[in-house]
């Protein structure tokens, strides 16, 4: 089939839309309902998240967020989520190690740096 573009909007309709629209009247194919659906006890539903599945997992600065993020897994059958937990401890631990490191480096910050900000 040829690009739209060098078809006339009247063909379009002629060779595409009006056989669509007859193959599924033979069908009784409908898309959407023109009026109430009389199998439907309601049209109401539960309310939906928005959030998309995204919960706040909730610490305190006793606790690890990796602990809490691992009972929060478990709780909810994640076995593959809790599997990554020993790769990201590591990668905690090499994250606090460089902060510890660079924090000393921070306290001595020459004073012509603060322009450039």
């Amino acid at each position: 089939m040829p690009p739209t573009d060098d078809v006339s909007p009247e063909t379009v309709f002629a060779n595409l839309l009006l056989p669509l629209k007859r193959a599924n009247q033979r069908r009784s194919a409908t898309y959407f309902s023109l009026g109430p659906d009389r199998n439907a006890e309601t049209y109401w539903g539960g309310v939906v998240s928005r959030t998309g599945g995204v919960t706040q997992v909730k610490f305190d600065e006793t606790t690890d967020a990796l602990h809490s993020l691992e009972a929060y897994w478990s709780s909810r059958g994640e076995n593959l989520l809790s599997k990554t937990l020993p790769e990201l401890r590591a990668l905690q631990e090499t994250i606090l190690a460089v902060k510890t490191s660079t924090r000393d480096a921070e306290q001595s910050v020459p004073e012509f740096v603060y322009p450039l900000y």
